[in-house]
């Protein structure tokens, strides 16, 4: 079994004394796994105040702009579940040569953030995330030029989507990509129970002893006028792609779906799916 299937397994035998588990859906450590130096790359740190105390850190590459060429705007990336920004980075960076600036950062317990992650804490960290771009990182630096753009993977789909729901500027934002995201917690939980035959049969269990504080799957109308970019590979082992199709067919405003033909869990825009750049950079210049 997968690590994730033990812990899964673990976490929902112990459900029947407690209920709440954020252990089946955060992965969290401290690692530098990647040094963007040794790529190349340059970051600038930054640190995000929350209103309760605290906060999250991130970091930012500027786009390299070739002569001639201007900003096309910004890029602010909600990663998934495992380990920490320095190695979740490494699935956008490429973004900075085609004229955007690109900002990830850690949700609280993460890399460098302190605290530990829950649902409703993720949310603040996602909201003060979004008014720190819109005003440092967009409206400051790139004089509100360009587009505005959030991209959730895996977790950070439903943490992006659920922080946008909640947010003043969501009007402001011009994209929203969803990318091998889950539909909602409970689904999530549900699927990975199906998955072994140790918990098949306590599957149904997953929509009564799973805390799902977000409920984004029923909240997808409120995401309008937002311009959404649904993909997911099409062997998805770990989020199987209904979960994005459910999602685009619920979302009622401006989409667009993108499955990738053989692709597994967050497998976009690497190896033999470098085409796939193409596409979203078309979606985020589309007015």
């Amino acid at each position: 079994m997968t690590k994730f299937k033990i812990q899964s397994v673990i976490c929902f035998l112990g459900l029947f004394i407690f209920t709440g588990c954020s252990g089946l859906f955060y992965y969290p450590d401290r690692y530098l796994h990647h040094p963007p130096e040794a790529r190349g790359l340059k970051y600038v740190d930054h640190f995000i105040p929350l209103a309760g105390g605290g906060e999250i850190h991130g970091w930012l590459f500027e786009a390299r702009l070739r002569p001639g060429q201007k900003k096309e705007g910004i890029v602010v990336m909600f990663h998934g579940n495992a380990e920490n920004l320095s190695s979740h980075y490494l699935s956008l960076a490429w973004l900075i040569d085609y004229g955007y600036d690109f900002f990830i950062f850690d949700y609280r317990g993460y890399g460098r953030s302190p605290g530990s992650p829950d649902q409703l804490g993720l949310r603040q960290d996602g909201l003060a995330v979004l008014k720190f771009s819109w005003e440092e990182l967009f409206q400051k630096r790139l004089n509100g030029k360009g587009t505005f753009a959030v991209y959730g993977q895996s977790l950070g789909g439903i943490v992006a989507a659920d922080s946008i729901i909640h947010s003043p500027l969501k009007n402001n934002i011009n994209k929203l990509v969803l990318d091998s995201t889950f539909s909602s917690y409970q689904n999530i939980a549900n699927q990975k129970l199906q998955k072994s035959w140790m918990t098949y049969l306590l599957s149904p269990l997953a929509y009564v002893l799973v805390r799902d504080k977000t409920a984004v799957d029923k909240k997808l109308g409120q995401l309008v006028p937002v311009s959404i970019l649904v993909t997911h590979g099409t062997l998805d082992e770990v989020v199987e792609i209904n979960h994005g199709k459910y999602i685009y067919e619920a979302y009622s405003g401006r989409k667009q779906w993108l499955p990738v033909d053989g692709a597994g869990h967050t497998h976009i825009y690497h190896g033999p799916y470098i085409s796939y750049r193409d596409k979203l950079i078309t979606f985020l210049s589309e007015k």
